[in-house]
């Protein structure tokens, strides 16, 4: 432990229990998107999803979170303002995390379908006004705008995939005569422009 940070360790114990609760509200709310439809068609039990959610989300947050974690570290609100003070940059990062454990538990406890990206934006943007650190609200990459834009624009786009999905098995699987057949020649299709977009996505990360 760096000797200039040893004095603050209490700083860290306490947004690290924090973590654990926001772990839990995380799971008890983002993982939904993942999982609800597979278990609301019945195409996987609630013990399945949960096993393979604890998985995925954990190799996902390790393999491919850092842009993330950059974003959330450096974008958001400007740390120069910290510049000199490692303990209230500390202090300011664990009061945010604290914030966002804690209205996670309560949102989920009420039946929330809260977000964890979004709670956390804001618990900086709190932390940015109360320690009078610079909020980056222009449009650059990371920025506040940009991050509450796309909250708008990828479920637009999401929607228009799903629908343009949707119309093609549709017309090319269950109005045909031969449905079964015409599944199964179509999934492998289907299977390989998923596996193409991931690796795409994994190669561009």
């Amino acid at each position: 432990v760096p000797p200039v940070t040893a004095k603050y360790d209490w700083i860290l114990a306490l947004p690290t229990i924090a973590f654990v609760f926001s772990a839990f509200g995380n799971g008890a709310n983002d993982v939904a998107n993942s999982y609800a439809t597979s278990v609301a068609a019945r195409t996987m039990t609630m013990y399945q999803a949960g096993g393979l959610a604890a998985i995925t989300e954990f190799v996902g947050a390790v393999a491919l979170g850092s842009r993330v974690t950059d974003t959330i570290k450096n974008g958001i609100i400007g740390i120069d303002r910290f510049h000199g003070n490692p303990g209230a940059l500390m202090l300011a990062m664990g009061c945010a995390e604290v914030g966002s454990a804690t209205w996670l538990v309560v949102a989920t406890n009420l039946g929330f379908p809260v977000s964890t990206t979004q709670t956390i934006v804001g618990s900086l943007i709190g932390v940015g006004l109360a320690a009078q650190a610079p909020i980056t609200w222009k449009w650059t990459s990371g920025s506040v705008s940009q991050i509450a834009a796309s909250w708008g624009i990828s479920p637009a786009i999401a929607a228009a995939f799903s629908a343009l999905i949707f119309a093609t098995l549709k017309y090319l699987v269950l109005e045909r005569e031969d449905s079964f057949k015409w599944a199964m020649r179509l999934i492998p299709i289907y299977l390989a422009t998923t596996g193409a977009i991931l690796a795409l996505f994994i190669t561009i990360e």
